[in-house]
């Protein structure tokens, strides 16, 4: 891969940071810089005063400072400073493992610095307190957690990622990663992720794929109550679900099951931009904070009548669930299912028979 390569003074690097680098043969005081340059800037080897380097990497990559040694053979990936990967890092660290996003797994990687601080400061994350992090990706909110003095569950489905997370955190005590999907068939969690999670309490922080959202947030809110809060981006129907008001198109058993046990608010919402490869729809950032007490006692039974009504949502209650029926007050028969409100819904699953 065509680099630009500059023995630079260290003083001059740890002003301004490197992504990647080596050590400078012998002498302690030298460092050699590897910058990638990405976009439709020309590659080149052409040498440079260190000034005019400094400057090109403040203004394409605001690059972190390195913040250890690693062994000179290596390409190191180093993270300080609180700073998201850019664009530029996300492809490089990809190109240097021959590898590029895949569909099949959902994977658009966030390179927006802001979106990532206002999902962390949703997280509202203490020291030692436990992450689930699901689609770890090439580590970028994986570094802004562990910088949190967080402790990380990252689940990663995609092999190619495991070797880029392994070498970016080696030795950190503070990351599990689990190598597979976080979901084992539909209704249940991975039995690797539940044995990491133990019973403590803990928070999911995630960029969930469309197919992953639904099974993973019914079987998180309805069978972990150890898990406080959710904060997760997911793509913006998604997140309309998630939100969505009694009587609106969106309503449906997604949004009432997780409203059941959870209060919703909508964080910000993300434009294709924020990601690449950039997806062909917007994107929501969505908070669950977990109620002090579920609107059901009886969560089973809760569900399964949802499902129920929701299967024929434009019938009217009568005709799904009979004539005889004993209702809860405000509810008649002539309703149908998209117009009650999770506490109505709780109400008469309590009764149903």
């Amino acid at each position: 891969m065509p680099v630009l390569s500059q023995t630079l003074n260290t003083d001059v690097l740890m002003r301004v940071g490197v992504f990647c680098w080596t050590s400078g043969g012998t002498n302690p005081a030298t460092i050699t810089l590897e910058a990638i340059y990405c976009g439709d800037l020309h590659r080149s080897r052409n040498r440079f005063f260190a000034s005019e380097v400094a400057f090109l990497l403040r203004f394409f990559f605001l690059i972190p400072t390195p913040i250890e040694h690693h062994d000179p053979s290596e390409s190191v990936f180093c993270y300080s400073n609180g700073m998201a990967q850019t664009l530029g890092q996300i492809k490089y660290l990809l190109d240097s493992f021959g590898l590029r996003p895949k569909k099949r797994f959902g994977q658009n990687f966030l390179h927006d610095g802001n979106k990532m601080q206002a999902i962390l400061e949703a997280g509202d994350l203490q020291p030692g307190q436990l992450v689930l992090e699901v689609g770890a990706g090439t580590g970028a909110l994986t570094s802004r957690l562990l910088e949190a003095d967080a402790r990380v569950v990252a689940v990663e489905v995609d092999r190619d990622m495991w070797p880029i997370l392994e070498q970016q955190f080696a030795g950190d005590d503070r990351l599990t990663l689990v190598k597979g999907d976080v979901l084992e068939g539909k209704h249940q969690i991975n039995p690797e992720v539940v044995s990491e999670l133990g019973d403590q309490p803990f928070k999911l922080i995630a960029n969930l794929p469309y197919n992953v959202a639904s099974p993973l947030l019914i079987n998180l809110v309805t069978q972990f109550e150890q898990m406080s809060h959710a904060i997760v981006m997911v793509q913006k129907e998604v997140g309309d679900r998630l939100a969505a008001k009694p009587g609106s198109k969106a309503y449906g058993p997604m949004g009432i099951i997780v409203g059941a046990t959870c209060d919703v608010s909508e964080v910000c919402t993300l434009s294709p931009s924020c990601f690449w490869p950039a997806p062909s729809v917007h994107s929501s950032v969505i908070l669950l904070k977990r109620k002090p007490q579920p609107v059901t006692d009886d969560l089973a039974k809760f569900t399964e009548l949802v499902h129920l009504l929701f299967g024929k949502r434009r019938k009217q209650l009568g005709a799904i669930i009979g004539r005889d029926q004993e209702l809860p007050q405000g509810v008649d028969q002539k309703m149908r299912p998209e117009v009650l409100t999770v506490e109505q819904l709780a109400a008469l699953a309590r009764m149903y028979h």
